[in-house]
């Protein structure tokens, strides 16, 4: 008897982790086009006072917004039909992928970086993710199946602007260890010059065990295996399959490294430990004290724009 009665416990308890599992997996890894994910991150600003702020990401929106662009796309590695926004502000010459972040937009994520970007006189492709926006794909896949989408947008690029084009990729979030993971490719095409990686995660596996004991208080074991096996069941891909720190020891194009050390959502040691592990001659870290996920721009214009200025120098440099 007290056997059986462990038994039923050990599989109610077994029950409920798959239940609370399946939830995440559903929430976290399958399309969703959620409205109000908006005025949710708007309502956390707000909580912490950070009304200036809200303005300014409000008027960066309208901004981009308010811009022509050419509608575009391009297939990717799988049968999906990628769409991104391509923006005309020079000669074609140089060009910089923007990459957003986990079930965001370009024009939110870049918000108040697309202008002084826009004055750079450099051409402006603003990608939508694969299930993000009018891209095709019904799973994120937190930049495993994502980085070869960067290729193919770099592909699409060297096509349309010529061989001699010069690209930099530009990542937040979700979207820095996306084009991590892309630079660190062998097929990355030598277009490729510089890589921009803010508040980006060490590996798909760490960042959903730190948002599922954060979140839903679910322990690495057995948690993170069943959300594994289910990504490898109906999305096609493991969570252990690429490692952004071994990615990016490939990596030897300049590469800057921003992150925001209040950062609750990816911990600031995440781009520590990719920039510590980064194989470019030429890289820098910048981490912004008191700014949380994804807002180092917001919190410290000044400071991100003087590493930058330092970044685009080395980037765009005729001398290497």
């Amino acid at each position: 008897m007290p056997f059986l009665i462990a038994s039923g416990i050990v599989l109610i308890l077994a029950l409920i982790v798959f239940v609370i599992v399946n939830y995440f997996f559903r929430g976290s890894f399958v399309r969703r086009e959620d409205k109000n994910l908006d005025p949710a991150f708007f309502r956390s600003l707000e909580k912490q006072g950070m009304n200036r702020e809200i303005e300014m990401i409000h008027a960066g929106r309208d901004y981009v917004r308010s811009l022509p662009y050419e509608d575009v796309y391009t297939p990717s590695h799988d049968g999906l039909s990628l769409r991104a926004r391509y923006f005309k502000n020079g000669d074609g010459k140089q060009v910089l992928i923007l990459v957003h972040g986990y079930k965001s937009r370009g024009d939110h994520d870049f918000s108040c970086a697309f202008e002084p970007y826009k004055n750079r006189g450099i051409d402006i492709l603003l990608v939508d993710q694969r299930s993000h926006g009018k891209s095709e794909g019904k799973y994120i896949c937190f930049g495993t199946k994502e980085r070869f989408d960067v290729i193919r947008w770099c592909e699409f690029i060297i096509a349309r602007n010529g061989e001699g084009v010069k690209i930099i990729l530009d990542g937040i979030s979700m979207g820095a260890t996306t084009v991590l993971l892309a630079a660190g490719l062998p097929e990355l095409p030598k277009n490729v010059v510089g890589v921009i990686a803010d508040c980006g995660f060490t590996s798909a596996r760490s960042e959903v065990a730190y948002v599922a004991k954060r979140d839903y208080h679910l322990p690495s074991f057995p948690a993170v295996n069943l959300m594994d096996l289910m990504c490898r069941l109906f999305a096609g891909f493991s969570l252990s399959e690429v490692s952004t720190v071994d990615a990016v020891k490939s990596i030897k194009v300049p590469v800057v490294f921003v992150h925001g050390e209040a950062d609750d959502f990816v911990p600031c040691e995440n781009s520590i430990r990719n920039f510590c592990a980064c194989g470019s001659p030429q890289k820098w870290l910048y981490t912004v004290p008191n700014a949380g996920h994804g807002l180092s721009f917001l919190i410290d214009n000044s400071g991100v724009s003087e590493v930058l200025n330092t970044f685009f120098e080395a980037a765009l440099s005729d001398k290497k």
